[in-house]
């Protein structure tokens, strides 16, 4: 019950984290365009706040006995997620280091939106998704 329970919430923890990183950008966005000092800091803070579900996917992953390749896809987001926001000390002191952080931000976009998805095909999840289409086993064409 438990190894269930963990998978299902380490999936929509998953789709939770990539839906905070859209916004995170979008506000980054708003940020750069608008020039408001607010939407820095709100910037700011959803950064500190999204750590929160990457951490508990971390100890879901291990919880819901995950397959090595969920272990690995979340430890390695969890890494970028943590130099990503890193770099951020450096914004006055070296700037060409600075400049890692959008980039970092894309590949992290990127690896949410693949742990996302990988996520609806675990063992246990519902066999047919929106994302995740069984194929056919009538007689026909598909």
């Amino acid at each position: 019950m438990l190894v269930k329970t963990a998978r299902y919430a380490y999936v929509i923890l998953a789709w939770i984290f990539l839906l905070g990183v859209l916004v995170q950008v979008f506000i980054a966005g708003l940020g750069v365009f608008g020039r408001s000092r607010q939407l820095w800091n709100s910037h700011r803070e959803l950064g500190h706040y999204l750590g929160l579900p990457l951490l508990l996917m971390l100890i879901l992953v291990f919880l819901g006995r995950l397959p090595k390749a969920a272990r690995r896809r979340t430890v390695l987001l969890f890494v970028v997620y943590l130099a990503l926001a890193d770099f951020v000390i450096y914004i006055r002191s070296v700037p060409l280091v600075t400049a890692l952080h959008p980039v970092l931000a894309l590949i992290l976009s990127g690896m949410a939106l693949r742990s996302a998805r990988s996520a609806l095909a675990l063992p246990g999840m519902p066999a047919e998704t929106p994302l995740r289409k069984q194929p056919s086993t009538q007689g026909g064409v598909a």
